[in-house]
């Protein structure tokens, strides 16, 4: 259940995406930020291209605000938490642009 939602969310960002012309960019909208735990299944948005890629916390970040994320390669990238949405908080989200 939680996979298939958390696939719905980057579906409708890719259809987003898709349906952009120029260079606008898109916002996760988020009520409230919750602590993320070592290990937990995210989806976060890299700083080199932008894109949304699912990956896995592997502690916090050298920043006041940040975490370091690994994504499916192994790849570790220290990523902002408002560029991160978890498993806890992504059913509230909406992706506005």
């Amino acid at each position: 259940m939680l996979e298939h939602n958390f696939n719905k969310i980057v579906v409708l960002y890719l259809l987003h995406c898709s349906s952009m012309s120029g260079t606008s960019s898109s916002k996760v909208v988020r009520q409230e930020t919750l602590a993320l735990q070592d290990g937990e299944e995210v989806l976060a948005r890299w700083t080199d291209d932008g894109w949304w890629y699912r990956g896995v916390t592997a502690g916090r970040g050298e920043g006041d605000d940040t975490y370091v994320v690994a994504d499916a390669t192994g790849y570790m990238e220290q990523v902002a938490r408002d560029d991160i949405i978890s498993d806890q908080e992504h059913k509230f989200d909406t992706i506005q642009v």
